[in-house]
C-alpha cells in the first residue's frame, strides 16, 4: 500500500518526521529527472466568482446604456483557487481540463454562464506549416533588422518627424496584441476579498518531501506519462551542471559570409531569398548571424531566462498597458506586474535535457540593446504554454505578437527534436473566444484543437468552427458529427485515470518538518475593492466539465488530502472535513479539479 513519506538524509523512505535538506532535494531531482514529477501541489480554494470581463463591453451585452457613470456589470463567471505550489505536470493536467493561471491565481471559466465562452486551444507544432501571410510577417521583420526597411516611419521604432505624413491612417496599433486579462487579474491583490497567502516558500519543503512510494514493479508507462517532457535554461542548471549547453532559442556563433550566402540563397533585384524552414526563418536575423564585413542594420537578440522582475521589464509593461490597452497609469503598478507576470506557482524542475528546465520563463526581445517585447511562457511536460506578450508601442507595425507566436512554435519543434523531449508537441495559446475579433489570429495557426468543455476531449478546430458559428456555447461531443480525437500525441483527459496513491493505511496524519505558512493580509483601498470579483454560490447544475460537489465519488474523497499547518492529513480525518463551510469549499475545489488531480494536490484552507 502506498503511503506518504518524507525522504531522510540517506534518501530512504520513512514515515517519521525528518528534515529535508536543499542539497538532498537537488540530488533527488537529478535522480528522477527522467520521470514525471511526483511533487505534491498545494491549492487553496477561493470559490466561484463573477467579475468584469476584459474581452467585451459587459454593460452593452443586453442593450443597456453605455453610460460611463454606471459601474460595469460583472458577467465573467469562473471558479478560482490560489496555487501556493504547482508541479509542472499537475498544471499540465489542469490545462487539459480548461484551467489557466494568472500569476498564482488559477481559474476555470464557467462555460455555461460566462459572457465570453473561453475554449482552450492547442496547436500541433510539429504539423504546423506557416501560411504565406505568416512568412511575410517574419520576412518584414527580417528586412527591418538586416536592411533597416521602413526605419523611422511610425510603428517602426522612434519616429523620424519627416516621415509622419507617410503614416498609415488605418494602422491598428493593437492588431497583434493579446487582449487584456480580466480586470481582477491585473489588480494588485488577488481577485477575492479573502486572506490569501502570498509567501509560501516554506511549503516547497513540504511538497518536495511528500513523495509517493513507488511500487516494487514499475507500472506500465501511460500515454499521459509519455507526455511529461519539456524545457528551458536556468541559472540553477548552470550551478548544478556546470557550463550549460547553448539555448536552442539563441543563434549559433556568426557564420562566415559564404555560409550566410548559402543560408540566404540567391538574390533577385537585391532582395534575399527567404528560407522556408521555420527555425531558419526566426533565427536568420539574430545578431550572431551578422557577417563581420557587412553587419546587419540593427542588433536583434532573443534571450530566454527564468521569470524575474526588473525595472526594464516593468517599464515596457507599463507602456504597453497604458498606450495599447489604455489603462490609467495609476492602475499599472509594480506590484500588479509582479503578481501577474513574475510570480508563479510552478517550481522549476529538470528535464531529460540538462540545458532546460520546466517552469515559468521570460523571453526577451532586444533591438540595439533596448527591450522591445516581453514574452511569458510556461514550459511544461508535453507543451509550451503562452501566458502573455507585451511589446513597445513604438514598434506596432512590426507585428511582434505574430513574430513571437511563430518563434515559440519553432521553439517547441526545436525542443521536440532534442533527445528526451520527443513528446513535447503542443503549443498552447491560452483561450480562444470565437466572438472576440482580437483572438481570431489564433485560428490562423493550424492544425489546432479545441477542448470540449463538457468532456475535456480535444476536437479539431475546423470541425469546431462550424459548431461555434451556429452557437458560441457548444459541447462538441454532443454535436453529433464530431468524433473526439487526441490533441497531438496526448490522450484526452477523459482517458486519464487517477494515478495518485491510496489513503494511508493507518488513516493518520503525516508530520512534516516545515515552517509555518506565512499569510499576508492585504489592506486594500476602496478603489481596488471596486475591481474585485464577488463570491457567489457554486452553481447547480455544476459548470460544464465539473463534478457535483454534493455527490463526489467515494474513492475521490478517500484519496484526497489536505494540508493543516505542518501536517498532511487524509481529508476525511481532517478538521476541514468537520467544519461545514470549509468542507463545502474543499468539495467545490475537488469537483472543479476532478479525479485526475486526486493524490497530486494537497488542499490548504484557512478555516
Amino acid at each position: 500500500m502506498s503511503v506518504y513519506s518524507v525522504s531522510s538524509s540517506s534518501g530512504a523512505s520513512t514515515s517519521s518526521s525528518s528534515s529535508y535538506a536543499s542539497d538532498q532535494s537537488q540530488s533527488q531531482s537529478h535522480s528522477h529527472s527522467h520521470q514525471p514529477s511526483q511533487m505534491l501541489s498545494i491549492l487553496q480554494p477561493l470559490g466561484y466568482t463573477k467579475g468584469t470581463c476584459g474581452y467585451c463591453q459587459p454593460q452593452n451585452l443586453s442593450g443597456a446604456s453605455s453610460d460611463s457613470t454606471k459601474p460595469p456589470k460583472k458577467t465573467s463567471s469562473s471558479y478560482g483557487c490560489w496555487a501556493h505550489l504547482l508541479s509542472c505536470s499537475t498544471y499540465k493536467l489542469m490545462l487539459d481540463r480548461g484551467w489557466r493561471r494568472s500569476g498564482k491565481y488559477c481559474y476555470k471559466p464557467d462555460m455555461r454562464s460566462t459572457c465570453c465562452p473561453q475554449y482552450t486551444i492547442s496547436l500541433d507544432a510539429a504539423a504546423f506549416v506557416p501560411a504565406k501571410s505568416q512568412r511575410q510577417v517574419l520576412n518584414r521583420f527580417t528586412a527591418f533588422v538586416i536592411d533597416g526597411d521602413h526605419e523611422g516611419k511610425p510603428g517602426w521604432g522612434p519616429v523620424d518627424p519627416s516621415t509622419i505624413s507617410n503614416a498609415d491612417p488605418n494602422l491598428d496599433p493593437s492588431s497583434s496584441s493579446v487582449p487584456p486579462p480580466p480586470t481582477a487579474v491585473l489588480s494588485t491583490s488577488p481577485p477575492m476579498n479573502k486572506n490569501v497567502p502570498t509567501k509560501a516558500d516554506s511549503l516547497l519543503t513540504t511538497a518536495n518531501a511528500v513523495m509517493f512510494d513507488p511500487p516494487i514493479e514499475p507500472p506500465t508507462i501511460s500515454d499521459e506519462d509519455q507526455d511529461l517532457r519539456a524545457p528551458t535554461r536556468s541559472k540553477h542548471d548552470a550551478q548544478r551542471k556546470g557550463k550549460a549547453k547553448a539555448d536552442a532559442t539563441k543563434a549559433e556563433p556568426g557564420p562566415s559570409d559564404e555560409s550566410r550566402a548559402k543560408l540566404a540563397g540567391p538574390t533577385k533585384g537585391g532582395r534575399r531569398k527567404a528560407p522556408t524552414d521555420l527555425s531558419e526563418m526566426v533565427h536568420q536575423l539574430e545578431w550572431a548571424k551578422s557577417p563581420v564585413d557587412k553587419p546587419f542594420k540593427h542588433k536583434f537578440e532573443y534571450v530566454l531566462e527564468e521569470a524575474s522582475f526588473t525595472e526594464e521589464k516593468y517599464a515596457l509593461f507599463q507602456r504597453y498597458q497604458t498606450q495599447v490597452h489604455h489603462e490609467p497609469d495609476s492602475k499599472v503598478t509594480r506590484k500588479g506586474f509582479r503578481r501577474f507576470l513574475v510570480d508563479t506557482p510552478l517550481h522549476l524542475e529538470p528535464t531529460p535535457n540538462p540545458s532546460y528546465n520546466y517552469g515559468s520563463h521570460h523571453g526577451l526581445y532586444r533591438l540595439d540593446g533596448q527591450l522591445i517585447a516581453l514574452a511569458v511562457i510556461d514550459i511544461l511536460p508535453g507543451a509550451v504554454s503562452s501566458v502573455y506578450f507585451a511589446w513597445d508601442p513604438q514598434y506596432s507595425s512590426l507585428s511582434l505578437g505574430k513574430v513571437s507566436a511563430l518563434r515559440e512554435v519553432a521553439f517547441v519543434r526545436e525542443l521536440q527534436s532534442q533527445g528526451g523531449l520527443e513528446d513535447l508537441t503542443q503549443y498552447m495559446m491560452g483561450y480562444y473566444i470565437h466572438s472576440c475579433v482580437k483572438m481570431k489570429y489564433k485560428s490562423d495557426y493550424q492544425p489546432s484543437w479545441l477542448l470540449d468543455p463538457m468532456t475535456n476531449d480535444w476536437f479539431a478546430w475546423e470541425a469546431c468552427k462550424e459548431v461555434l458559428d451556429r452557437c458560441e456555447r457548444a459541447s462538441f461531443s454532443e454535436a453529433g458529427s464530431l468524433v473526439p480525437q487526441s490533441a497531438s500525441a496526448s490522450n484526452t483527459v477523459s482517458q486519464v485515470g487517477t494515478s495518485g496513491p491510496s489513503t494511508p493505511g493507518n488513516h493518520g496524519a503525516q508530520q512534516m518538518d516545515v515552517g509555518e505558512l506565512e499569510v499576508e493580509v492585504e489592506k486594500e483601498g476602496k478603489e481596488e475593492e471596486e475591481e474585485e470579483e464577488d463570491t457567489f454560490v457554486y452553481p447547480t447544475p455544476s459548470p460544464p466539465g465539473c463534478l457535483d460537489p454534493s455527490s463526489l465519488p467515494k474513492q475521490l474523497l478517500l484519496d484526497s488530502i489536505v494540508l493543516e499547518g505542518r501536517t498532511v492529513v487524509p481529508l476525511l480525518f481532517s478538521a476541514a472535513w468537520h467544519e461545514p463551510t470549509t468542507q463545502r469549499e474543499v468539495k467545490e475545489l475537488l469537483a472543479t479539479t476532478g479525479e485526475p488531480l486526486v493524490g497530486k494536490i494537497a488542499i490548504y484552507t484557512t478555516g
